[in-house]
């Protein structure tokens, strides 16, 4: 017989067992910090929760590398500070040792000073912080991880201030880059001027029947296109000038049949205006120069025989009155071998012209003539300079030897005269095409730079390096043209010098009548250390450091503003971090924080559950122990087989 129904039994043992795993489910995540624990609990809130842990635990890093970073500008906001008050105190004994009564002894004190100052300057410079020098220029492309997501970096770096770094000065070359331009056809003559106002040299061209067409320039070495000045014959040749008072170039431009002369008003914005047409004697070569001492540029002509010239005096409004000719007498033909200058200091231009056998110096008369007063030299005189080569006010005379490249030099007496001419004989006895006087390597003297060419084809550049007295080295061969350009500029000379890259260095432009080409001549520049520039030995010496000082006090502004830059960055995303970080750790404890009332509710309502099937099973136990019990009281049971 059965004592009792067995399905009652296990599914109550089933419940009961159900009822045991509830109650220790409740139990651990009543004593969790976080739910769920396991993931059979609910593996998309597990995932949920290791998302937020990822998160926080990645800002919290974020935030001490943010930190760290802070630690980094801080240090070097320091230092810099401490090396701004440096050279503001090395400033301040430059302005004292700039006075030129201090006697050696002083001067030694303020340099002894000076240099202490700059040993302690190098110090801060080369300092660290973390294990990492600030100011030495080491610290490049710093990568700081500011977020918690890979790509997240920030990077840092800071400029060196080492003394040799921070105290530099621009070195002008006598080196040059050679690129060659075009025209939009062949050109009568060139000038170079600055049109527009903007500080960069532009290319004014004449071509002749096709008129006056002007290049202006990129600031690169570069020209835009040809722009039309005028479109119809002129432009034979060309005298650059204020010629109507208003701050602006203008153009006064001879005709192709040499009868008149057009002027173009700039109005400093590249665009030009139509003047007044004046009528001249004979075609010419035009130069422009005040030749009666009133203030206003003039026009002078020689006209290319050589025999005669004329002048047109400006009533400074750009209008001219009538030519005024004046013979030449025993002048050779004249393209541009002649020159303008005052000559004896009365304020006005004194013309000085090739001659059969030397230069003819012809002086202004004051009534827009030139009459001529002496005779330089015996040889013929090309493409004629006059600069004051020695620094005391005179004009001095340069020319070249066209049969043989050798420059002759006449130094100016300051009447007009020229002493005796000293000759430096080319190392390539050549054809002297051109020269030009001008500081090439900006050591405040002037240089010669002159073009040679053996056979109209080749053309090379030599230099004369000056020495600041009138004398200069012997010519030094610099580099040859590019192949062909001989050929290509057609007679070669310089049009003028400029910045045309704006690098501070002297660039120049080299043309030809009748040419469909030009050629720059790019000059080079560096950036050397100016460290042997600052002492105090005189007053003039400590007067330039002023400007060191300054150059240096605008490089550690421009450093430190940009360390305050990444500080407020920086700052930014920090703020930001601690901002993700409270609402991240909020979301996260809506999803995994225990509701201890709703665990405590289910772990009560699962006891009761398990005390009422224990109760269930305790009951089934009894009913079968009373069965038990009334069969044992019966007599004679073979029936019964307990053992079973």
């Amino acid at each position: 017989m059965r004592i009792h129904h067995p399905g009652i039994l296990l599914q109550t043992q089933r419940l009961l067992n159900q009822s045991t795993q509830a109650i220790a489910r409740s139990l651990r995540n009543i004593s969790a910090d976080r739910l769920p624990v396991r993931a059979g609990d609910d593996i998309v809130a597990l995932s949920q929760m290791n998302g937020y842990e990822r998160s926080l635990r990645g800002i919290a890093a974020s935030i001490q590398n943010v930190n760290l970073a802070k630690g980094f500008l801080t240090a070097a906001e320091a230092a810099l500070q401490a090396q701004t008050d440096l050279i503001q105190r090395m400033r301040e004994l430059g302005v004292q040792a700039s006075q030129s009564s201090l006697s050696a002894s002083q001067r030694a004190s303020l340099q002894e000073e000076l240099q202490s100052l700059l040993q302690e300057f190098e110090r801060i410079s080369t300092s660290s912080f973390g294990g990492r020098r600030l100011l030495d220029g080491s610290l490049k492309n710093l990568e700081v991880q500011v977020g918690k997501e890979r790509g997240q970096s920030l990077s840092l770096s800071l400029g060196s201030t080492l003394a040799k770094d921070l105290f530099r000065r621009i070195k002008v070359t006598d080196e040059t880059n050679i690129q060659v331009g075009a025209y939009s056809g062949n050109s009568n003559s060139q000038r170079l001027a600055d049109f527009n106002n903007n500080g960069i040299m532009d290319l004014v061209i004449g071509r002749g029947a096709a008129g006056v067409r002007v290049k202006f320039g990129n600031g690169d070495g570069t020209f835009g296109e040809e722009q039309i000045v005028v479109a119809s014959a002129a432009g034979f040749s060309m005298a650059i000038a204020d010629f109507n008072g208003n701050g602006n170039q203008d153009i006064a431009a001879i005709s192709t049949g040499g009868t008149k002369i057009s002027l173009f008003h700039g109005n400093g914005q590249g665009d030009f205006s139509v003047g007044a047409v004046v009528d001249i004697p004979f075609n010419a070569r035009l130069k422009a120069g005040d030749v009666n001492g009133n203030g206003h540029m003039d026009i002078v002509g020689v006209a290319a025989s050589g025999a005669i010239g004329f002048s047109l005096l400006n009533n400074g409004d750009g209008t001219f009155a009538a030519a005024t000719t004046f013979a030449l007498p025993g002048v050779v033909s004249q393209d541009n071998n002649w020159a303008l200058a005052d000559l004896d200091g009365n304020g006005r231009v004194d013309l000085v012209v090739n001659g059969v056998n030397g230069a003819r110096v012809l002086m202004n008369d004051g009534l827009g003539g030139f009459t001529q007063s002496s005779t330089v030299g015996n040889d013929p005189f090309s493409f004629i300079r006059l600069r004051d080569l020695n620094g005391n006010g005179i004009k001095d005379l340069i020319a070249i030897d066209f049969n043989s490249a050798s420059i002759k030099i006449a130094m100016g007496q300051g009447d007009g005269s020229f002493g005796s001419v000293t000759t430096y004989e080319s190392p390539n006895p050549e054809i002297g095409f051109d020269l030009e006087v001008l500081d090439l390597n900006g050591n405040g003297k002037l240089d010669i730079v002159f073009l040679s060419s053996p056979d109209y084809e080749d053309i090379n550049l030599y230099i004369l390096e000056g020495l600041g007295d009138g004398k200069f080295k012997a010519p030094q061969f610099r580099r040859q043209l590019p192949d062909g350009i001989g050929n290509t500029l057609g007679t070669s000379e310089f049009i003028g010098f400029g910045d045309f890259t704006q690098n501070g260095a002297l660039d120049f432009l080299v043309s030809g009548i009748g040419g469909s080409s030009f050629m720059l001549g790019l000059g080079r520049v560096e950036n050397v250390s100016a460290l042997d520039q600052l002492n105090f030995k005189t007053a003039e010496q400590a007067q330039k450091t002023l400007s060191l000082f300054d150059q240096a006090l605008e490089t550690i502004l421009k450093e430190r503003s940009r360390v305050g830059s990444l500080t407020n960055r920086l700052e930014s995303i920090d703020r930001q971090l601690l901002l993700h970080r409270e609402t991240t750790a909020e979301a996260q404890s809506r999803v995994g924080t225990p509701n201890l009332a709703e665990l405590t509710s289910e772990l009560v309502r699962n006891q009761i559950l398990q005390q009422a099937q224990i109760a269930v099973l305790s009951q089934i136990n009894l009913q079968a122990q009373a069965i038990l019990s009334l069969l044992d009281s019966l007599p004679d049971r073979p029936f019964l087989n307990l053992s079973r």
